[in-house]
C-alpha cells in the first residue's frame, strides 16, 4: 500500500480544512514547526483506516474540535495497481466511501466501505493481519507489547518488522542526523557557551551583517535629507516662477511707474 494523500476538515485545528496531496509513495518526510498539526493529521490516518464511520472511540472524540463538528477525513492510496480513496465523516454526520479511481467499479458506502477497506489493507478487529497494514504509530516504537496467546508466528513477526522500521528511521538515522549537525554547528559556535566563534564564518557574517544594517540605515537618513532639500528646491522654484511669470512682472512695473509720477 502507499499513501497519495490526505485531506481533513474540523480535525483538531484544520477547522476550514487542510490537505497534503501529492505524497510519493516512498519516504515522504513531513516538517513543520511544533503545534503546526503534524500529529494530528497521523491520529486522522489512523482514525479513517482502523475505525468504522460509527465509532465513538475515544481516538475519533480526540480529533473533534472544540467547538464541536463532525471530523472529515479523506485519503487516496494505491494497493497494487489499483487507486482507491476513502472518505470517512464521524460523529452526527457520519458516512463512509470508498472508491477506485482506476478502471472500473462501483462506489460503497457507509458499512460496506468499512468492510472492504479492511480487507483492501489487510485489517482484522482494527488490528494489522497477516502482512497487512503496516504502521508503526508516534510514541509505539518502544512500547512493550501485550501479552496475546492467540496472535500466532505470523503477528509477532509483524510486530518485530514494526519495530525494526520505528528503530531505523527513528534511531540510528537519528543519530547520524544529529552528529553531522553537531559536526558542522561547531564549526560556526562554541561547544561550550553556544556563541559564534570569533572570527569564524558564522561571527564574520553578523558583523557583515550589522556593518550592512548601519549603512542600510545611513543610506536611508541621507535618502530623507535629499528628499527635504528636493521638496525645498521644488518650492523655490514654483516660487520663482509665480514672481517671474510675464503678469506679475508687468503689473510691477505699472507700480513703479505710477509711484513714479
Amino acid at each position: 500500500m502507499r499513501l497519495r494523500a490526505i485531506r481533513v476538515r474540523d480535525v483538531g485545528h484544520f477547522t476550514s480544512g487542510a490537505a497534503l496531496e501529492g505524497l510519493t509513495g516512498a519516504l515522504d518526510v513531513l516538517v513543520a514547526p511544533n503545534e503546526a498539526g503534524k500529529s494530528t493529521l497521523f491520529r486522522a490516518l489512523e482514525a479513517v483506516f482502523f475505525e468504522r464511520h460509527t465509532t465513538t472511540a475515544k481516538r475519533v472524540q480526540d480529533l473533534t474540535p472544540h467547538h464541536g463538528g463532525s471530523p472529515l477525513i479523506e485519503a487516496d492510496f494505491d494497493i497494487a495497481d489499483s487507486a482507491w480513496r476513502i472518505t470517512k465523516q464521524f460523529g452526527r454526520g457520519k458516512k463512509a466511501s470508498l472508491r477506485k479511481l482506476t478502471g472500473t467499479g462501483h462506489e460503497l458506502r457507509n458499512a460496506d466501505a468499512d468492510e472492504a477497506l479492511a480487507k483492501l489493507v489487510g485489517l482484522s478487529g482494527g488490528q494489522p493481519g497477516h502482512l497487512g497494514f503496516l504502521w508503526v504509530g508516534q510514541g509505539q516504537a518502544l512500547a512493550p507489547d501485550p501479552p496475546d496467546l492467540k496472535r500466532g508466528e505470523a503477528s509477532a513477526f509483524q510486530h518485530i518488522v514494526e519495530r525494526e522500521v520505528a528503530n531505523l528511521t527513528g534511531g540510528t538515522l537519528l543519530r547520524q542526523v544529529r552528529e553531522t549537525v553537531s559536526a558542522e554547528l561547531n564549526v560556526l559556535m562554541s561547544s561550550t557557551n553556544r556563541k559564534p566563534k570569533a572570527h569564524g564564518p558564522f561571527d564574520l557574517a553578523i558583523k557583515r551583517r550589522d556593518r550592512a544594517a548601519l549603512e542600510l540605515a545611513a543610506a536611508h537618513a541621507a535618502q530623507a535629507e535629499a528628499q527635504a532639500r528636493r521638496s525645498a528646491l521644488a518650492a523655490l522654484k514654483a516660487r520663482q516662477q509665480e514672481l517671474s511669470a510675464p503678469e506679475r512682472v508687468a503689473a510691477v512695473a505699472q507700480s513703479l511707474a505710477a509711484a513714479a509720477l
